[in-house]
């Protein structure tokens, strides 16, 4: 198979399993809201975001050391493989058991603290399990990960409904969440198997070269961490259960949506790459401008349809109790659209080289964060959480925009604004006359008044899509250096 056949056809099976397994989340989310209930999805929803900060802080950007070393001419693979996996468990077990730990200096309920003892093994089985994603990722061969992947989340989603058909609370729900990992994580174990020996490898000067390497990635990923997941737990310190149960249920709309961008930044990088090294700025330009273009139509359809469907898409996943947090989703819309918008930039900041610059924008927005999370929370609970997450995603965008138009020396034109405004228009007013009618009747209405105006203007079209997605990478043998 030809390389540009590999990438095709591994971009297509992880953009299908993207698709499934959203679907597949959203509907594990479903049972959780309605069978926890504000409260309980707030208690939930604290011991999540609490061992998600951790492990991302346990991650330390190994992921990315892989697949670098991986791809170097000679590569001994077993033993760069051997020390990373080792490395990661040991990273993993110290600073997850460490978080284990300090729960119980955390003013938590006596539930929440439990959920997280239990959810710990699920964040180490997943912690091994991302990294084996790179063994597959420099063969071109995903159609493992895509498959572990789904069944994971079918997994859990079984076993989500067996534990709310049991009637086993919110432990129930934290073990059906390790289920899911560890399926997913043997799978992965399994299937690696076939391409590479997995043994466990202590070769302290490699370990010492790699966090010497990675020290400025694992900077940035700390750094983004405080502003991406501090909300919730700092809203938990200040705040009940409750609050954060709304929170939570608003905030996973934005998590669901949030991979979209990524997946489709994400087919955009190896043309963009490509142009790079190959010192093709106009080549470049002309694709990040159109990736640009696409994600602005996006994203301000995304907030202003958001708007007017905020309330009956919570009443469908978690019935009314979950209806008084339809104002926090509609702040948290705003955020999504920075992110959808951030998605491009931050991406295309590592293509460039800029990621070692990035740090203090990273290090300038996570103090900013910080001190409006403390500022409002306290005050206005979870819409001072939101108002925080509004500014620190619309910050990170700007940032990174900014350094990529003055390195690459060109200016973002926003000729895409005014057709996607006018659609707009169209499509609220199409959800506004169909406002008493079924919440995927609006969807599709919304969808079909937007879609058609959008190409009756001819600021999309079938052959833009295709132009862009539809690339075939160059080989690259590196990029320039910064």
């Amino acid at each position: 198979m030809s390389l540009a056949r590999a990438v095709g056809r591994n971009t297509i099976i992880q953009f299908v399993g993207k698709v499934v397994g959203t679907i597949l989340g959203f509907l594990t989310s479903i049972l959780i809201l309605r069978y926890l209930h504000p409260e309980g999805n707030g208690s939930y929803t604290t011991a999540m975001a609490y061992l998600g900060f951790f492990s991302v802080i346990a991650d330390l950007g190994l992921y990315l050391i892989l697949i670098r070393d991986l791809n170097k001419p000679g590569a001994d693979q077993e033993r760069i493989v051997g020390n990373l996996l080792a490395l990661r468990w040991v990273s993993a077990l110290v600073i997850l058991g460490l978080a284990a730990a300090l729960v119980f200096a955390f003013d938590f309920s006596g539930a929440e603290k439990v959920a997280v003892l239990i959810g710990t093994l699920s964040f180490i089985a997943v912690a091994a399990s991302q990294l084996l994603v790179g063994v597959f990722q420099s063969r071109l061969a995903m159609t493992a990960v895509t498959v572990a992947e789904l069944i994971g989340r079918a997994v859990l989603l079984v076993a989500t409904w067996w534990a709310v058909e049991r009637e086993l609370g919110l432990y129930g729900i934290m073990a059906a969440v390790v289920v899911g990992s560890i399926i997913n994580f043997l799978i992965i174990w399994f299937s690696a198997r076939r391409f590479i020996q997995l043994r466990l490898r202590f070769d302290w000067a490699y370990w010492r070269t790699t966090l010497h390497d990675t020290l400025p990635v694992a900077i940035s990923i700390v750094l983004n961490l405080i502003y991406f997941r501090a909300d919730t737990i700092i809203l938990r310190v200040f705040q009940g259960p409750y609050d954060v149960g709304l929170y939570g249920a608003a905030y996973k709309i934005l998590e669901i949506l949030n991979t979209f961008p990524i997946m489709f930044v994400g087919l955009l990088l190896p043309a963009l790459g490509a142009a790079f090294a190959a010192n093709n700025p106009d080549r470049f330009r002309h694709i990040f401008q159109k990736g640009f273009d696409l994600l602005l139509m996006a994203a301000i359809p995304l907030v202003v349809g958001g708007a007017i469907l905020a309330e009956p898409l919570l009443v469908f996943m978690g019935h009314r109790e979950y209806a008084p947090a339809a104002p926090v989703l509609r702040l948290l819309l705003v955020a999504v659209g920075a992110l959808f918008m951030g998605s491009l930039s931050g991406h295309v900041v590592t293509i460039i080289n800029r990621q070692r610059q990035m740090v203090w924008a990273y290090l300038s927005v996570a103090v900013i964060g910080l001190v409006v999370y403390f500022s409002l929370i306290p005050r206005f609970s979870l819409y001072g959480a939101a108002v925080g997450t509004i500014a620190t995603e619309s910050l990170t965008a700007i940032i990174g925009y900014i350094l990529i138009t003055r390195v690459m020396r060109f200016r973002l034109r926003l000729a895409a604004l005014w057709p996607t405004a006018l659609a707009t228009g169209v499509m609220a007013a199409a959800l506004w006359l169909t406002r008493t009618q079924s919440l995927f009747l609006m969807l599709g209405v919304g969808v079909i008044a937007y879609s058609l105006v959008l190409f009756a203007t001819k600021a999309v079209s079938f052959s833009l899509v295709r132009e862009l997605l539809g690339q075939e990478p160059t080989p690259v043998a590196r990029l320039p250096e910064e």
